[in-house]
């Protein structure tokens, strides 16, 4: 049974961490880019993938699977090998890349995507209200979208790190 659920944990990680990496690094690079390039068509587009198709709860969730997962299998390793295991290089590696997966959860969870909600919902509520955003209603956006743009720039090199960690632990 032991080893069912090592083989089920290391899928959701694998398969949960390339969506969640994937999701990351084509928002920062690509469509954030094009989004911003697009003014108000990009703003479209950005409030119906927050508001109406739920990227701003999948990716936190794939996130916190991927995480969740990698903990897990972390802990059995450390107590199969009473304690010997994360002292060993592909531990220490492994613990590394952790680490910087659960710092670029926090990113994540505490700045790009309550930021970018906020944006979303701030748009929407002016326009269904058939007005022009305030100008508190701007510094808020302008304030949030740096806010989500801080996270991406800490999040993304943070993802990195785990991703260059997970591929390599376990042969160093």
């Amino acid at each position: 049974m032991s080893y069912w659920i090592q083989l089920t944990l290391r899928l959701i990680h694998i398969f949960a961490g390339i969506f969640w990496a994937g999701s990351l690094l084509f928002f920062a690079r690509l469509l954030g880019p094009a989004l911003r390039a697009s003014g108000g068509a990009g703003d479209k587009v950005s409030q119906d993938l927050i508001l109406n198709r739920g990227i701003g709860k999948v990716i936190p969730i794939t996130a916190g699977l991927t995480v969740l997962s990698g903990i897990t299998m972390y802990i059995r390793f450390a107590m199969a090998s009473q304690g010997a295991w994360p002292q060993s290089r592909t531990g220490i590696v492994f613990g590394i890349g952790g680490v910087a997966g659960l710092l670029a959860l926090m990113a994540g969870a505490t700045m790009i995507g309550p930021s970018l909600e906020r944006v979303a919902r701030t748009q929407v509520a002016a326009e269904k209200a058939g007005r022009a955003l305030t100008d508190a209603e701007n510094q808020l956006i302008a304030a949030s979208r740096a806010r989500a743009a801080l996270g991406f720039k800490l999040g993304t090199p943070l993802l990195l790190v785990a991703i260059a960690a997970m591929a390599i632990g376990r042969y160093v």
